[in-house]
């Protein structure tokens, strides 16, 4: 009971500071835009490609690594924008709780943390259903 308890506490505090600063709210709407953009450039190719190697012939063995690293190059490249744009988030909220006035363009707790996100990205993987 303690953990849901504190769980609804952090709930509310953090609705709190979306209310007062609603501008935190545009990085999780770049984000979304920026992953279908992702998605697209990785879609695109694919789709031929993929319809190809099928056609083509290629040993499985090939077919396999190049589609895994494809997907790994995919996945990185997402856990990164997400990773990035939830870095701002935490920096927004933090100076928040501080009682200070944080702006959208604090973008650059971001982008000072770019190599920490990447090595993030790499080592983070999907939960398992």
């Amino acid at each position: 009971m303690e953990k849901f308890e504190r769980s609804w506490q952090i709930m509310r505090a953090s609705w709190d500071v979306l209310r007062q600063d609603k501008e935190i709210l545009v990085f999780p709407a770049i984000s979304g835009i920026a992953l279908i953009l992702i998605m697209a450039s990785f879609a695109v190719p694919f789709s031929p490609w993929a319809a190809s190697t099928r056609s083509s012939g290629l040993p499985a063995t090939t077919e396999r690594w190049e589609t895994w690293w494809f997907s790994s190059a995919f996945y990185f490249i997402n856990y990164f924008v997400v990773i990035f744009f939830n870095t701002a988030i935490v920096a927004c909220a933090t100076i928040r709780m501080r009682a200070a006035t944080p702006r959208w363009r604090r973008l650059q707790a971001s982008g000072e943390r770019v190599f920490e996100i990447a090595g993030w990205a790499l080592v983070d993987r999907p939960a398992s259903a």
